[in-house]
């Protein structure tokens, strides 16, 4: 007759130690229907470790989604999901987008820059507003040939509020956009550019629009994507 072995207990005033997790193990290949499924129903290539933020939905009601709470969830599980896979492996994050919500767009700065792995971000269309904090983030950012990088302070319309009010939203638009104008600057510094502060600053102001190209001699952006 058979019996289980058991655990022993640990001597009294002592605790047992707990067993090391097991690390989190992927099949070399995946079913194709999983694969078909994680891509287009998550935007995630799980072997490819790439991650597509875009647009979440596109249709005649709602038009085109931009930067959002959505794009912020699906940014950070795939995040999460391909760090616990292998920690120290890049992610890949291919991107297009025309802007949204800035606050959205600081929580994926802010995820992609604390991430353990090597983020390269390439950028395709349009890399506009909310989308160009987002892109800078990338510890190598690269742009499509014909992609196009917008930048602008953040709007809002503060007309109707009550005078207290609107000095509040004033002293917030200030906050913000001199935290867009530390990010840029630090990027282009960072690839070895110099930046006349008040000029970049004026250009903003006015709306800067950058080929592939110029981003690239700005500083920011450090490449653009060659056919393979």
């Amino acid at each position: 007759m058979e019996t289980k072995k058991r655990t022993p207990r640990a001597p009294p005033g002592e605790t047992r130690k707990k067993p090391k997790p097991r690390p989190i193990r992927l099949l070399r290949s995946l079913p194709l229907e999983d694969q078909i499924g994680t891509l287009f129903n998550h935007n995630l290539d799980i072997l490819g470790r790439t991650i597509f933020l875009d647009s979440v939905h596109v249709d005649t009601d709602r038009g085109e989604s931009d930067t959002d709470t959505s794009m912020y969830d699906l940014c950070v599980k795939a995040l999460t999901l391909l760090e616990q896979l292998d920690p120290e492996k890049s992610i890949k994050i291919v991107t297009t987008n025309f802007g949204g919500i800035l606050y959205h767009a600081f929580g994926i700065y802010n995820r992609i820059v604390l991430s353990p792995c090597p983020i390269i971000i390439h950028g395709y269309g349009p890399i506009m507003s909310a989308g160009s904090v987002i892109f800078q983030a990338g510890n190598e950012r690269l742009l499509a040939p014909d992609s196009v990088m917008m930048l602008h302070f953040a709007e809002d319309s503060i007309e109707s509020m009550r005078d207290q009010s609107r000095q509040s939203m004033l002293n917030e638009h200030n906050r913000v956009d001199a935290r867009l104008m530390e990010i840029y600057i630090e990027r282009i510094e960072q690839a070895g550019k110099t930046v006349n502060k008040k000029k970049l600053h004026e250009q903003i102001n006015r709306t800067l629009y950058l080929t592939a190209g110029q981003a690239v001699e700005m500083g920011l952006a450090d490449g653009i994507i060659k056919k393979a």
